[in-house]
């Protein structure tokens, strides 16, 4: 199981429904208990994408070698991202952006055992959690302070081994430390939170109305961050299945809403209600209130 709560211990499971969760379970039935370290023969354990194809293979592998930027970290707590169900599932895009063989997983939590001999600013023991994105830090993006554009971006558990292992190693600029109390599944949600974080506050939303469409663990803390942050009145659609278009009679749109107001919708000539159309966390393939009928006109749209 790549799941903690199937086991009782190991890597927890987040931003995915049940029958994902379940389904995985179901395929890769072995538990993935935290380890104490490496075993005698330098081998760990390593959900890994062994071949293109559908399917991941739970095998042994070298320890990673840490260099003299990294930081080496005994992963306690690893997510389940819908990215790494498009690998498990080897879809088109898959197929076009990982080589095998790749371990997976990019969001996590764990203690760093090892820092290379250029590192002062993170020490063995620190309990860290990782950002999965590696950067250049040279091109027109990254040097203007857009380093989240970076042309040249590597993806953790994309584009190089990632943290479905007992072991990762990344490089220290890439590795927050946290209160050595922080509970370890928190740790593990720093991404999500921050795709969450990032998107709902692209511009002031004090005394706005935001719809936020879709209503996973990344809409739930958008839905949050806006209410913190002093949105008017925020609304977001409940389940994945009230996404999918309606026959015309029925076009008015499921929302749950944070005050006991009215749904947003458009009023004649396409003028909505005061306020930003808001963090977009829908399906791509599917047509939300988020495509722009719940705005006022000038209202703005993240993704």
């Amino acid at each position: 199981s790549v799941g903690r709560r199937a086991s009782g211990a190991g890597c927890g499971v987040w931003g995915v429904g049940c029958q994902e969760r379940e389904r995985l379970r179901v395929v890769y039935p072995h538990c993935l208990p935290v380890s104490e370290g490496a075993r005698h023969d330098g081998l760990v354990r390593a959900l890994r994408k062994v071949t293109a194809g559908p399917g991941l293979e739970l095998v042994d592998i070298p320890v990673p070698v840490c260099g003299d930027k990294d930081v080496k970290v005994r992963v306690l707590r690893a997510g389940l991202c819908g990215t790494d169900l498009h690998l498990e599932q080897w879809d088109d895009w898959a197929a076009a952006t990982v080589t095998t063989p790749m371990t997976l997983g990019h969001e996590f939590f764990g203690e760093v055992v090892e820092v290379g001999a250029d590192v002062d600013h993170v020490s063995v023991g620190d309990r860290v959690s990782g950002e999965g994105h590696l950067v250049c830090g040279s091109c027109r993006n990254c040097r203007a302070g857009r380093r989240h554009l970076c042309i040249n971006t590597v993806g953790v558990g994309v584009n190089r081994d990632g943290a479905f292992a007992d072991y990762v190693v990344i490089p220290a600029t890439n590795a927050w430390v946290q209160p050595s109390d922080l509970d370890p599944d928190l740790g593990a949600l720093f991404d999500p939170l921050g795709n969450a974080t990032h998107t709902a506050l692209q511009w002031p939303v004090v005394g706005e109305d935001v719809v936020i469409t879709g209503a996973g663990p990344i809409g739930v803390m958008a839905t949050a961050v806006v209410r913190h942050a002093g949105a008017r009145r925020h609304a977001r659609r409940r389940r994945r299945h009230d996404l999918r278009p309606r026959p015309r009679r029925h076009r008015r749109p499921r929302l749950r809403l944070g005050l006991p107001q009215p749904a947003l919708r458009p009023g004649p000539g396409g003028r909505g209600r005061r306020g930003a159309l808001a963090p977009d966390q829908a399906p791509p393939d599917t047509a939300p209130v988020g495509d722009g009928r719940a705005a006022r006109r000038h209202g703005r749209r993240a993704l």
